[in-house]
């Protein structure tokens, strides 16, 4: 796929993303839900984060 079909697609599952919580019995309780990383997953984050912030 080019990046501009990549960026319609995300477009449009954002979209649709975004009529399923409206959609919901309580949109303001589904915005703020996130979900939960796992330790590793945390770590591994960091580990990256800081491997893009040496020169």
């Amino acid at each position: 796929m080019s990046i501009e079909e990549r960026s319609r697609v995300l477009s449009e599952l954002c979209g649709w993303a975004k009529d399923a919580i409206e959609a919901s019995r309580d949109p303001e309780t589904a915005w703020r839900w996130e979900d939960r990383r796992s330790p590793e997953s945390l770590t591994l984050w960091n580990l990256l984060i800081a491997a893009a912030r040496k020169p």
